[in-house]
């Protein structure tokens, strides 16, 4: 979300050069600020946007927009929930959502089978 917003201004989005920050990575306080941040910026106008990967020694730009990113942002959050609600069980730690770390896709597929 960082690179995203960051790229906003000038179109430019590059998820591969993102800054590097141990202290978030570690300090729950910091990381939480970083996503209280993260949200008071979220609500942008869709304007299009270059993204650029590196695909082994060159750069590879792709056009895109705003909202995809932001759709493709939330997906990439849902996917590392899941990776953390793995980490969660295996310390035996329960209470979370049972949403947590699963797409809406795949909710709404257990809903039907459910029924």
């Amino acid at each position: 979300y960082q690179c995203l917003l960051s790229g906003y201004e000038d179109g430019r989005v590059s998820y591969d050069h993102r800054k590097r920050d141990p202290g978030m990575e570690t300090d729950v306080v910091m990381a939480v600020s970083a996503i209280e941040e993260i949200i008071e910026r979220l609500d942008r106008d869709d304007r299009e946007l270059q993204v650029e990967h590196e695909l082994g020694d060159r750069p590879v730009i792709l056009a895109s927009n705003y909202r995809r990113e932001i759709m493709y942002n939330l997906e990439h959050t849902i996917h590392h929930q899941a990776l953390i609600k793995v980490a969660l069980l295996d310390f035996g730690i329960t209470g979370h959502p049972d949403s947590f770390g699963v797409a809406p896709s795949t909710m709404a597929y257990r809903k039907k089978c459910a029924q």
